[in-house]
């Protein structure tokens, strides 16, 4: 029968959707209950310039087996549920409310990881890059700008819960980075993501920035948005940022979760990491030299692959990731040229007492390991939890992981 590849697609980004890796037939898009069979009109494992659509009405989509590569990367939007878009559509459209149980068994998939070997997509001839075909945020979610310190920030605030969670990316990257962790905590919390100053949506300065702007920023949001105090999470720099905040202001604090924030000036004096601090300073250096020879592109892809993630993982990232990276290549440099950019003073965190999660990967750079333990030892209510077969960007490649860690340490020190 012929097939509306427009309405298909609509419908797909309706309902919870993600990327799965079939090792037999390539790649394919799935979704949930199986509403373009069912509900559509399509027949079961037909196709509409889309890979393959499939499922049933009780059961969701299952994922692949296929082995995860070491320390792999796993990026995308899982769709988000939009259900009052759906049953206010006209009623030959309309779609049936899913029962209690469907809704419990569709927040239990998406809680669940994704496959890690899932690195990239193939939409062949259909295009979901566009503004319409984006996924649906969930009902309560608020997308805004918000003017402090002078500059415009992008943030977007997800969730109706009473505890606030402020989620903080790191360099290169933006709000997006934790969006496959935000429906899940914004069942819980109310969720605020942004993107720092410079990156992405948000405004970039003309002149040299510093990371205690970043700090003013945070502190300036949290404020603006009425979410103090607030728990507050950073991955790689925004960690550093967090711990900064915590020093500076814990007055907004609930308490932090910090995943390895490069304070590489921690080591300054350590003999035994010595060699691998040279190593890092020399990489990190090459990509700083071809940012500024306006290889941005070029740059991007060597921090990936030399610093970041490993060699060969580049090419396998989205191709809105990578533009993510090169867009965002002039604010590391930016970065790199701030003197206070890996400086911290142990000091400036010793009488923070909030609970506080120390958190690293078994699988990233070793040069972490001693950078938290020597947090850890100055915080007086610090814990330490390291993610096995995990690497330096845990929301990412294992949410599932970071959820539930995340959202227990909360749990058990909200009493």
């Amino acid at each position: 029968m012929p097939v509306d590849t427009e309405r298909l697609r609509a419908e797909i980004w309706n309902v919870y959707s993600d990327v799965a890796r079939d090792p037999k037939q390539g790649y394919h898009f799935h979704t949930g209950p199986d509403y373009a069979t069912e509900r559509v009109g399509y027949p079961r494992g037909g196709r509409a310039n889309v890979n393959e659509v499939h499922g049933t009405n009780r059961a969701l989509a299952q994922r692949s087996s296929h082995p995860a590569p070491r320390d792999p990367i796993a990026y995308g939007r899982p769709a988000r549920t939009g259900w009052k878009d759906l049953l206010n559509r006209s009623p030959k459209n309309r779609l049936e409310r899913p029962g209690r149980k469907a809704r419990a068994s569709q927040r239990k998939w998406l809680r669940r990881p994704l496959s890690l070997s899932v690195i990239r997509t193939s939409w062949k001839g259909c295009d979901l890059s566009s503004d319409e075909s984006r996924y649906k945020r969930p009902e309560g979610d608020v997308m805004a700008t918000a003017k402090v310190n002078g500059v415009r920030l992008f943030c977007e605030v997800s969730g109706t819960g009473e505890v606030p969670l402020v989620l903080v990316h790191g360099s290169w990257g933006s709000h997006h980075n934790w969006d496959l962790v935000v429906p899940a905590f914004a069942e819980s919390f109310r969720v605020l993501t942004y993107d720092r100053r410079g990156h992405s949506e948000s405004e970039r300065p003309p002149e040299q920035g510093s990371v205690r702007e970043d700090v003013a920023d945070l502190a300036a949001l949290i404020e603006h948005l009425g979410l103090g105090p607030a728990w507050v999470a950073g991955n790689s720099f925004g960690a550093s940022i967090t711990l900064r905040l915590a020093g500076e202001r814990p007055d907004l604090l609930r308490g932090v979760i910090a995943h390895e924030p490069p304070l590489f000036s921690l080591l300054a004096n350590d003999r035994s990491v010595a060699p691998m601090l040279d190593k890092v300073g020399k990489r990190i250096g090459a990509v700083v030299e071809r940012i500024a020879s306006g290889d941005h592109a070029g740059a991007a892809e060597q921090f990936v692959e030399t610093v970041a993630l490993g060699p060969g993982t580049w090419v396998h990232l989205p191709p809105d990731l990578q533009r993510t990276f090169i867009k965002n290549a002039p604010t590391f440099l930016d970065e790199a040229r701030d003197p206070d950019q890996l400086a911290f003073d142990l000091a400036w965190i010793r009488a923070f007492s909030r609970p506080s999660l120390l958190t690293r990967g078994d699988q990233s750079p070793p040069i972490f390991a001693p950078v938290v333990a020597k947090i850890a030892d100055v915080m007086p209510n610090a814990s330490v939890f390291t993610f096995q077969g995990v690497g330096h960007i845990p929301h990412t490649t294992h949410p599932d992981a970071y959820i539930e860690a995340v959202g227990a340490f909360i749990r058990n020190n909200s009493m």
